[in-house]
């Protein structure tokens, strides 16, 4: 019966008849009558065949094949399980010994047509074709179509289908690493002149890392800096704000540091003195950030005791309502900045019976005026701005073009306006020379003797 394991049935027919006929008696004459089956080619075959047989776990085998290796190269037959058989005279054991030694390629490519399961591949030449796709696939690298039509032999056709079936979903994976990367670029407004492929820039980890709310180190905002993505730095700054402020509202133990998160605008709030609404307060408590809620609420106890001096200031005392919430604080704010009201501003103060805040407000705009005025004829070291001044009456004249009275001129010398005085003058004269170039109107003769 053949000794041949099914594993191997792809070596030549005649090495496994020699392989066969040295574990039987008959191998003594074999070794006489045809010593050249010796030669170096059938020893490296016996090479590869037990260096293959350890690869897939046959270690008997190996064995065997190691022992009848050994009788060979000394010129003997293989004993079977019965007897040993001396060695020839033809073939003495002083003969010397043929060193034929398997290669670092030989053995890597084994191992790989091992490793993908088409050891049955006849050809374990290092120059095959197979060997060279064998490891292009190890190295994770995809076959081109030439080269998958290459594997469609009979005897790699499952290797075949696996690397199809393989390739699909890879194909598939990197279309949406393609799709991320172009939406990470627009998102960050990392638009560029050049073409950057995602493979082989360092790029797409920084913009990941940009979206997770993680910093960037020196050398990648120096990469940015380089490549002239400046407003992707501006992004990777806004991230570090965002860390920066976390700590000073001791709000670190949230993970989230992405610039969409809710946390962002809150903190931002926060930092400029904002009131919170409803809704970002419980989402504070939703999420358990009880210190940056204890801040909040010191910074609305501060806020309340402002409201309350405005409602003293701007006689609005009766109004009941404590909290900054009420629209009664915007309102004063708006008095405070000299912010003129809007109509249901107004109409909120005179539904609430605010008559006194009313009145204020009405004034607003002529002390707007007065403001805009002062500014405009050079009057503003005049620390007066109730539009019941006389300065603002002045100031009103001089803007409409009016004649400035002899009371008027006296009233800016003793406030000491004097530049306020020399645009007044000085567009006087400008209006008595339009009239007297008119051939329609007579200077008088005080405006005569006035431009003498």
């Amino acid at each position: 019966m053949s000794t041949k394991p099914k594993n191997f049935q792809a070596m030549p027919v005649t090495f496994w008849a020699f392989i066969n006929a040295v574990t039987q008696e008959a191998a003594t004459n074999i070794l006489q009558e045809s010593p050249e089956l010796l030669s170096e080619q059938v020893l490296r075959q016996l090479d590869l065949m037990i260096n293959d047989a350890r690869v897939r776990g046959y270690d008997k085998f190996a064995q065997s094949f190691e022992q009848r290796r050994a009788l060979l190269q000394n010129g003997e037959p293989s004993p079977t399980d019965s007897q040993t058989i001396a060695p020839s005279e033809s073939n003495p054991a002083q003969q010397p010994e043929v060193k034929v030694a398997i290669s670092p390629r030989e053995q890597h490519f084994v191992a790989l047509k091992s490793k993908y399961q088409v050891s049955d591949y006849p050809d374990s030449s290092p120059t095959s074709p197979l060997y060279f796709l064998l490891r292009k696939i190890d190295l994770g690298l995809e076959l081109i179509e030439l080269e998958l039509d290459w594997l469609k032999q009979p005897e790699l056709q499952q290797l075949h289908r696996q690397l199809l079936d393989l390739q699909a979903p890879r194909q598939t994976a990197i279309t949406e690493l393609t799709t991320e990367f172009a939406n990470l670029k627009s998102k960050y407004d990392a638009q560029s002149s050049s073409v950057i492929s995602w493979e082989k820039t360092p790029f797409y980890l920084m913009l990941y890392k940009l979206d997770s709310g993680t910093q960037l180190t020196d050398s990648e905002l120096k990469w940015l800096r380089d490549n002239r993505f400046f407003q992707t730095i501006a992004f990777s700054q806004k991230i570090r704000y965002f860390a920066r402020l976390k700590a000073k509202y001791k709000a670190t133990q949230h993970p989230n540091s992405s610039l969409s998160s809710h946390l962002y605008p809150i903190l931002k709030a926060l930092e400029t003195n904002k009131r919170l609404n409803e809704t970002e307060v419980n989402w504070l408590k939703c999420h358990k950030l009880v210190d940056t809620l204890a801040i909040f609420q010191q910074q609305e106890s501060v806020l309340e005791a402002q409201f309350a001096k405005l409602k003293a200031k701007y006689q609005a005392t009766q109004h009941p309502e404590s909290s900054v919430s009420s629209p009664l604080y915007q309102i004063l704010q708006n008095f405070e900045a000299d912010k003129p009201l809007s109509e249901s501003e107004l109409n909120w103060l005179t539904e609430h019976q605010l008559t006194e805040t009313f009145g204020l407000a009405q004034e607003i705009k002529p002390k707007r005026h007065f403001a805009e005025l002062k500014r405009q004829y050079q009057a503003t070291q005049s620390e007066e701005s109730s539009p019941k001044s006389h300065l603002y009456k002045v100031l009103k004249r001089l803007d409409s073009d009016n004649v400035l009275t002899e009371s008027d001129i006296n009233f800016l010398k003793k406030r000491k306006l004097t530049e306020t005085m020399a645009i007044a003058v000085k567009k006087y004269a400008a209006s008595l020379k339009s009239k007297a170039a008119s051939a329609s109107t007579l200077l008088s003769k005080a405006e005569i003797d006035w431009l003498k």
